[in-house]
């Protein structure tokens, strides 16, 4: 088959668009949103609702996922099998045949029911998320107040200093001009986890650096000027990058939007009186969902410990019954001892009472008493934060979290400005309750 020149062109330009498609995925793509007079007139990607969901289970699978991470312990399922063995056959235990399946199914209720109460609390506190407020731009111009589960993308917010940012928006206008710029301070702490301010600039399509022109804070006459076209990236967990293309009507140039005009969701508004934002994700779209891991699962440094000593204690339990069987064929009075078990079944079910035996070995009660503790010493915690004034509130939604504190290797510390000294001074180390003073 012949190709001219420009097919031949077409054609490599499709492989190569394929295998940035699969290299990049979703990271390829642009969200498309038209804008007229403040308002979404088109947009590429369906509308989602900007629900907060920290939850791990559902109604459909919450028994399977809780039966699955509860039985997957190591212990328990060794046990469980030793149990199987013992209802199968009751006279080769030489213990009651509940002795172990009882603890192990205790164990494994509470550990579903320890379950059901966190995610109880952790849906608990995202209907308390969901049902903050926020102002937002209405369509006939004012400004109306909604809750954060009914924002959507396109909607303009309007913040004031202090609010949390309730989606991920690109910053239009702010109440602070500084080198002809409309900029603002925001908190990322509970974003990424850095206690410094990050500054945020507006487009300088959409900002009006002139603090006394008539459409400065007044939304009625501001959304008049939010007409043209954005594109921007499809969502992703990158929190160091954003980007994006903005084309007003009434100015023919467009604009590259980064991480600069970008502000996520949680960050606290600082050092501006107030400011305009443009939804672009909401929901599990927001950067700070993409890039979590909420429903993961979590095995605490006490777990994996458990896990790994329940190992040994089976390999040793295993090894005590090989070691068994073979003093008890060398003490046989048959010179072809070999040939003894397999001929005579109760010989060689020796193998199976000698397991059950020494099974005993691995405490049946091991992951029951790690789930107590761990779940009474969570509201412990809490309620010595609340009463001692340490913080005003605080939120443990994983019972395993606890088991993690003070398991530390390394304590980097970091200095801001310049170091006059080749030595750091700890004053102070909170450790529970009593307080230690030393020099580094």
């Amino acid at each position: 088959m012949n190709y001219n020149h420009h097919q031949i062109v077409e054609r490599w330009l499709r492989r190569f668009r394929g295998c940035l498609n699969f290299c990049y995925g979703s990271d390829s793509q642009l969200i498309t949103m038209e804008l007229h007079k403040g308002g979404v007139q088109l947009l590429s990607v369906p509308q989602n609702k900007n629900i907060f969901n920290t939850r791990k289970y559902r109604l459909y699978n919450f028994l399977p996922k809780t039966l699955y991470t509860a039985l997957e312990r190591f212990g328990n399922i060794y046990l469980l099998g030793i149990s199987l063995i013992m209802l199968i056959d009751p006279t080769l235990s030489p213990f009651y045949r509940w002795i172990t399946i009882f603890p192990v199914g205790l164990s494994v209720i509470f550990y579903v029911f320890m379950e059901f109460i966190l995610d109880i609390r952790r849906q608990s506190h995202d209907h308390k998320i969901n049902m903050q407020t926020t102002s937002r731009g209405a369509k006939d111009g004012s400004l109306e107040t909604i809750k954060w589960s009914d924002i959507q993308i396109g909607d303009v917010l309007y913040l004031i200093k202090g609010d949390i940012v309730p989606a991920d928006i690109i910053l239009l206008d702010t109440g602070q001009v500084r080198d002809r710029e409309a900029i603002c301070m925001v908190d990322t702490q509970y974003y990424d986890g850095k206690s410094t301010l990050t500054k945020k600039k507006s487009s300088y399509l959409t900002q009006l650096i002139v603090l006394r022109t008539r459409l400065k804070n007044q939304f009625p006459e501001y959304r008049k000027m939010l007409t043209g076209k954005l594109e921007y990236e499809a969502p992703n967990g990158n929190t160091e990058r954003f980007h994006g293309r903005l084309k007003l009507k009434k100015d023919p140039k467009n604009e590259e939007l980064t991480i600069d005009n970008f502000i996520p969701k949680g960050t606290k508004i600082k050092q501006t009186s107030w400011l305009f934002g443009l939804v672009v994700y909401v929901g599990e779209n927001t950067k700070t969902m993409q890039s979590s891991h909420y429903n993961a699962q979590k095995h605490s440094f006490e777990e994996k410990q458990c896990n790994f000593y329940s190992f040994l204690m089976a390999c040793l339990s295993l090894f005590f019954t090989l070691i068994s069987i073979i003093v008890l064929l060398a003490r046989s009075d048959e010179g072809n001892f070999a040939l003894l078990i397999d001929n005579n079944t109760t010989n060689g079910m020796k193998v199976f009472q000698l397991a059950i035996l020494y099974a005993q070995l691995i405490p049946s009660t091991l992951y029951l008493l790690l789930d107590f503790v761990n779940f009474i010493s969570l509201f412990k915690y809490e309620i010595n934060q609340i009463e001692d004034n340490i913080t005003k509130y605080v939120k443990i939604n994983t019972s395993n979290n606890l088991s993690d504190l003070g398991h530390v290797d390394y304590m980097l510390i970091d200095k801001t400005g310049t170091l006059t000294t080749s030595y750091y001074k700890l004053d102070n180390l909170f450790v529970w309750f009593p307080i230690i003073y030393f020099e580094l």
